[in-house]
């Protein structure tokens, strides 16, 4: 079988002398799946990957010309070989869909980043995949779909698709960790606010919140007073922070001492004015997540009530940097909302893409009834701060561009109660500045995620089968497995707008846009549906490129 290895290095590591590496195909063991590769998706995060090697936080001090790894983390996957102990719980022939972040022991191991990924033809799945934490990280895509409706593109997008769907999921705790390590401080006098029912482990009190120590020592709780100063300076960390009235530029300084995941109330007085500008780590935001809430008034509790997660139906919606494959994901999704925004503004740097997004989305959002507006900040400059003074600001923005100054640019124009969701990461200690004033008064959301669940993949394949979600817009070019590189290259330079998919069993098949199918092959292009990749389509590929001595029984 071939493969394309990556032992760091840039694009000139994927593989040997710019080739694939022939590999016997493996044997499962006893507790292992063989399965075949028929899709992969290549992602924004295989280019970071190629740029930056064993700097790559998860591959950070491998040596990946000793231990090499290999890309490819969005696949659709077929069931060759089941290990004696895996009988009964898997078939040959099974499709599969694979979560790429699993955790065994605590311990992050992504299948595409630390494992081997899809670029190759067949690989094992071991225990790492099929006895996680979280239990198996594959699923039958066969109990989803038993009419095999879906294609081989539908099932490797339900991962970036999937994570575009986490990103408008609810995802913070609605109270205190139970068990967990609780500071609460106030600058105000305590008796004004009502604490929240709850069972932290340890609670420590400084400023004027060491008044509720009594009442809290009564019902059992571990107190401890402190001075504000010492809570600072120290090295202890929460999970959750309540700040009670604080001084204007204190949540900054709490801020670093919330744990991975940890949620920051900020509750204040009705009356109180202050702005909370605050510098937060946008990576924090992003990858971990923290969490932001707050209230105004005596009710403390109130700041861990419901919070929106979706788009505000009718509203308002910016998608800052929508060019890309992931930006496109985004605004497909806003149109297919069964309540979608009233107006949508698309960004792009350069207007071709922006041109390409009209010719994709203009006659369907005018079909829904929405406003589609598409706006180069660079060229047209001041056209997106007139537009955001004529709608009064936004009700969402959603920033697809890793870059800390855009987010920041694109923050400037969310309303009072608006969301702002960060879907692009961005390296750790580079803060935006945002007005915690709004998350008190105004319930404004400020959000981040990274990465999905197969719960999200499951919702992505429900809604394409039940026809909410044509996931396979995205698809932008087609390529075999020997065109990998190549289009790992065109991922790195931004060549199409939208993804490039791999079908390893076509081998011999170059990377094509799906207008050069039109040249190359016009029975293929024939079967686009208005410019889109479809079943069909896929079903034409591989019944021209297919190798006589091919694997059989792939279900296109």
């Amino acid at each position: 079988m071939l493969s394309w290895p990556f032992f760091g290095g840039g694009l000139s590591g994927v593989g040997v002398g710019g080739q694939p590496v022939l590999e016997a195909i493996p044997n499962p063991g006893p507790d292992e799946l063989l399965v075949r590769v028929d899709a992969v998706t290549l992602c924004a995060s295989d280019g970071k990957m190629l740029r930056l090697g064993a700097s790559y936080p998860l591959l950070r001090g491998r040596d990946l010309a000793a231990q090499p790894t290999r890309l490819g983390h969005e696949v659709a996957l077929t069931v060759v070989a089941v290990g004696q102990q895996r009988r009964g719980t898997y078939r040959v022939g099974q499709r599969l869909a694979l979560q790429p972040d699993a955790f065994v022991g605590g311990e992050r191991r992504c299948f595409g980043v630390t494992l081997p990924g899809g670029l190759t033809e067949y690989l094992v799945l071991g225990s790492d995949v099929l006895e996680g934490d979280g239990g198996p990280y594959v699923f039958s895509v066969d109990d989803l779909d038993p009419d095999g409706r879906l294609s081989l593109a539908d099932v490797a997008v339900t991962e970036p698709w999937a994570c575009v769907e986490m990103a408008y999921q609810p995802k913070r705790r609605l109270r205190p960790l139970k068990g967990g390590r609780l500071w609460i401080h106030g600058d105000s006098a305590a008796a004004g606010f009502v604490l929240p029912t709850f069972a932290s482990g340890e609670v420590v009190l400084s400023g004027e919140a060491r008044d509720y120590a009594q009442t809290l020592g009564t019902k059992g709780h571990a107190v401890r007073a402190a001075e504000l100063a010492d809570v600072l300076d120290g090295s202890q960390t929460f999970d959750d922070i309540i700040l009670l009235d604080p001084t204007d530029g204190l949540p900054e300084l709490a801020l670093p001492l919330l744990s991975r995941g940890g949620l920051l109330n900020l509750s204040v007085s009705v009356d109180n004015t202050r702005r909370y500008e605050t510098n937060v780590d946008a990576s924090r935001l992003h990858y971990e997540p923290i969490s932001l809430v707050g209230q105004a008034g005596p009710d403390i509790s109130a700041a861990y009530g419901e919070h929106r997660a979706e788009l505000r139906p009718g509203g308002t919606l910016l998608i800052h940097g929508a060019g890309g494959a992931m930006g496109r994901m985004h605004l497909e999704r806003a149109l297919s909302l069964p309540t979608p925004p009233s107006t949508i503004v698309a960004t792009n740097r350069g207007v071709a893409r922006l041109l390409e997004l009209k010719t994709s989305f203009a006659e369907r959002a005018a079909e829904r009834g929405i406003t589609l507006k598409l706006i180069s900040p660079v060229q047209q400059p001041g056209l997106l701060e007139a537009e955001a003074r004529r709608l009064g600001g936004f009700d969402d923005v959603v920033v697809n561009i890793p870059s800390v100054t855009e987010m920041q640019y694109a923050a400037g124009f969310l309303r009072q109660d608006g969301l702002l969701a960060l879907f692009a990461g961005i390296p750790e200690g580079q803060s935006l500045c945002l007005p915690l004033q709004n998350v008190a008064h105004f319930r404004a959301e400020f959000t981040g995620t990274s990465g999905s669940t197969m719960a999200d993949q499951r919702r992505v394949i429900q809604k394409t089968l039940s026809g909410e979600l044509e996931a396979t817009s995205v698809i932008a070019a087609v390529c075999g497995l020997r065109a990998a590189r190549e289009g790992l290259a065109a991922v790195m330079d931004g060549r199409y707008t939208g993804k490039i998919i791999v079908y390893p069993p076509l081998l011999d098949l170059p990377l094509l846009g799906l207008e050069e199918l039109l040249a190359v092959a016009p029975t293929v292009h024939a079967r686009l549906r208005e410019g889109r990749w479809t079943k069909a389509a896929e079903k034409a590929l591989f019944a021209q490129f297919a190798r006589p001595d091919g694997p059989e029984a792939i279900r296109p």
